[in-house]
């Protein structure tokens, strides 16, 4: 797996919750820039519960998108001292057959065949991420709300190409007026503990 692609994006440099209110103020804040996009999350695993979902516990994370028509599935390292992601465009019959547990031949196939799953992969739970990207002089913001099961999250996270020190972090933080809050993963939402 290379862990130097990007897939034309710039690498994130924070991704982090935020509350309705802060949403919202930032929606109104960039109501005349950036561009809305739409996508449906389905993520995969050997389980809903967390101890017996084995990607989870090696710190992966399987999920397919789609997004403007198109479907792919991406497989991504959560480890904070390796973090890479591989991504490949699949048909919509290979997207029927992830509901069935098959993956498509590819990347990401041969990457989960080596991890020796004891059992079958299988959903655990679908998200909706409705998406506001807007332009920066320092990078690009990402606002996101997502609805997942019954609840509703919000987060942005900030991208560039530019190597960010925290105190410029900071500085974009206190610019936008957030509160800065810890980050929870979409696939940890949906992981019955």
């Amino acid at each position: 797996m290379r862990k130097d692609k990007k897939y034309g994006k710039p690498p994130c440099l924070f991704k982090k919750e935020i509350g309705a209110e802060e949403y919202q103020m930032l929606l109104k804040n960039f109501q005349e820039k950036g561009d809305w996009s739409q996508a449906f999350y389905i993520y995969l695993d050997t389980s809903v519960e967390k101890e017996h979902a084995q990607l989870n516990g090696q710190k992966l994370r399987l999920r397919a998108r789609i997004k403007n028509g198109a479907y792919s599935l991406e497989l991504k390292s959560c480890q904070s001292e390796e973090h890479w992601e591989a991504s490949q465009h699949i048909s919509l019959e290979d997207f029927c057959l992830l509901t069935k547990g098959v993956l498509p031949e590819g990347e990401i196939k041969r990457s989960v065949s080596l991890i020796k799953l004891s059992a079958p992969i299988q959903i655990i739970g679908l998200t909706n991420t409705i998406r506001k990207k807007v332009g920066l002089k320092e990078g690009v913001l990402v606002i996101d709300q997502t609805f997942c099961l019954s609840k509703v999250y919000y987060e942005i996270e900030f991208r560039s190409e530019r190597t960010m020190i925290p105190e410029i972090i900071q500085k974009i933080s206190e610019k936008l007026h957030l509160l800065m809050r810890g980050h929870q993963p979409k696939i940890e939402q949906l992981l019955v503990a």
